[in-house]
């Protein structure tokens, strides 16, 4: 069985429904290792969300089956989110590096689910040539500066399909940020952009 981490706003109250953000598992987790939901960045930045107010999500997944179990793990949140105070119509998502592949193949399509509203997808490669870019999904795309000579060089053709779907992306340039500055930059630009992401979800 695959399980959640639910984290809940300190004040929410046992019949409110409130936002919630899912970080989204989108590799798998890999036997005898410790599982992606407890990598510290999936617990921290999940409490960080619940203390904005809103329900901070982290998965577990069987990398042999990514996009069935994203679509497993919206349509449980669909039938029981509102069980464990989650309002499955007002969801943002979370993906980051090698997690935004996968998860950008799912959001792009047709089994989405309709509850997701916003997406912030963080240091992660371009979607695939072949992906199509929704008109109406909001996507802040954050590009690190350590990552412009690698997977950054997509940015500017992934920028120019953006345009030409007339999609409403944001692009962040995380300036002088290392890939997973969100776990390792301890410093004042690193804030900054996770507090945009936050108010980006609200």
């Amino acid at each position: 069985s695959l399980t959640i981490d639910v984290n809940t706003p300190p004040d929410a109250k046992a019949t409110e429904k409130r936002p919630a953000v899912i970080f989204l598992n989108a590799i798998g987790d890999a036997p005898n290792q410790q599982k992606v939901k407890h990598w510290e960045i999936y617990r921290s930045f999940p409490r960080l969300v619940a203390a904005h107010g809103l329900v901070g999500i982290s998965m577990e997944a069987d990398g042999s089956r990514i996009q069935e179990n994203l679509r497993e793990l919206f349509s449980f949140l669909e039938k029981d989110g509102a069980k464990h105070g989650i309002d499955a119509t007002r969801l943002g998502v979370y993906a980051a590096s090698a997690n935004v592949t996968q998860s950008t193949i799912y959001l792009m399509s047709d089994a989405a689910s309709k509850g997701i509203r916003a997406a912030a997808l963080y240091y992660g490669g371009a979607p695939a040539a072949e992906t199509r870019i929704r008109k109406d999904l909001p996507v802040l795309f954050i590009l690190a500066e350590g990552d412009l000579a690698g997977m950054g060089q997509g940015a500017l053709p992934l920028w120019q399909r953006v345009a030409e779907a007339r999609a409403p992306w944001t692009l962040q340039f995380a300036s002088g940020m290392p890939h997973a500055f969100d776990a390792f930059a301890d410093n004042d630009e690193s804030r900054r952009i996770i507090q945009q992401s936050i108010a980006f979800w609200k």
